[in-house]
């Protein structure tokens, strides 16, 4: 004989609704305790490169967009775009040497 027993269990409609119900309702809150749980370690690690702040740090920037301003005043012309930007460090970065290994004895600067 063996050692293992097979039993029949009857359960009404109302019943197993309930329970799928109840599976259903645990496992989605354990999905989310997993993603809201990675997603909060994922802020945190963005957030710790940028550290402390430096109390005269607001006041250089604001400093310097103030000389950036005052040295172009209100002529646009000088100003260029984000893709024009762009486009202008991949022309520049297509023409810098290649090396085959980051590591080699030649180092781009």
């Amino acid at each position: 004989m063996s050692a293992t027993s097979e039993n029949t269990v009857t359960i009404n409609l109302p019943q197993l609704e309930a329970l799928v119900r109840r599976l259903v309702r645990e496992a989605v809150r354990e999905e989310l305790k997993r993603v809201f749980s990675t997603r909060l370690r994922e802020l945190i690690e963005e957030w710790e490169h940028e550290g402390v702040d430096e109390p005269g740090d607001d006041e250089k920037l604001l400093a310097d967009a103030l000389e950036v301003i005052k040295c172009y005043g209100d002529d646009h012309s000088k100003y260029i775009t984000l893709e024009e930007l762009e486009a202008e460090l991949a022309a520049e970065a297509s023409e810098m040497p290649r090396h085959a290994h980051p590591g080699s004895a030649e180092r781009c600067l």
